[in-house]
């Protein structure tokens, strides 16, 4: 349960939340449950802060600090986290849908069963087993067949590999990802030939759009 208290100090602007984080370095503030009013936290110190089910629709969050920051359930609906660290944040079943997350740190992140419909991702830097594309890249591997070898390119072979200038858009069956670690060419096409497939299922549904790349920055 929030504490009143902390939410109103959010509330009275950034200016006033930041300066009491500083002065308050050893208290966790608890927003859990709020429905936070307002919408301008662009560099809010929310590093940390234990935001489970926390209602924040269209805040603008860009450069925020949210890092190890509990986001579980919250709705970011539309959220601006443009450059936002997110890095080891908790993001589990959060909806953000339509959200701005262009060169957001999301490194460590959890994002399992998070709403990620329409999300832009561009340039966001995620590592591959803490983000959506895991739950994605494990379907597609349960669809691919080498040949009918029994051995196949597994995914955790990329664990801990940087994605860069990463993008998804769920309404377009789009997705286009860089790997910054470069992986061997084989794995490469290995992972490209599975989400081929993988689209190939989706495709059945009459879902627009056609393009599923993955691949090393040249």
């Amino acid at each position: 349960m929030a504490i009143r208290e902390h939410k109103e100090i959010l509330e009275s602007g950034v200016d006033e939340w930041n300066d009491w984080r500083y002065v308050n370095p050893s208290t966790r503030p608890d927003l859990s449950g709020s429905n936070i009013r307002i919408r301008d936290l662009t560099g809010a110190n929310l590093k940390g802060a234990d935001l489970r089910r926390a209602i924040m629709p269209g805040a603008d969050l860009s450069g925020a600090d949210l890092e190890g920051a509990d986001l579980s359930g919250a709705d970011l609906m539309e959220a601006n986290l443009e450059e936002a660290n997110l890095s080891g944040a908790d993001l589990r079943e959060a909806n953000l849908m339509g959200a701005n997350l262009k060169n957001a740190d999301l490194g460590d992140a959890k994002l399992e069963n998070a709403i990620l419909y329409r999300a832009d991702l561009k340039s966001s830097k995620c590592v591959i087993n803490c983000i959506w594309l895991n739950t994605l890249m494990k379907f597609a591997s349960g669809l691919m067949t080498i040949d009918d070898e029994e051995a196949g390119f597994g995914f955790d072979s990329a664990e801990r590999t940087f994605l860069e200038n990463s993008f998804v858009s769920t309404s377009m069956s789009r997705l286009e990802i860089s790997l910054a670690d470069p992986v061997s060419t084989r794995a490469v096409y290995e992972i490209l030939g599975a989400l081929n497939r993988l689209y190939s299922k989706v495709s059945r549904h009459d879902l627009p759009g056609s393009i599923i790349k993955i691949g090393v920055p040249e």
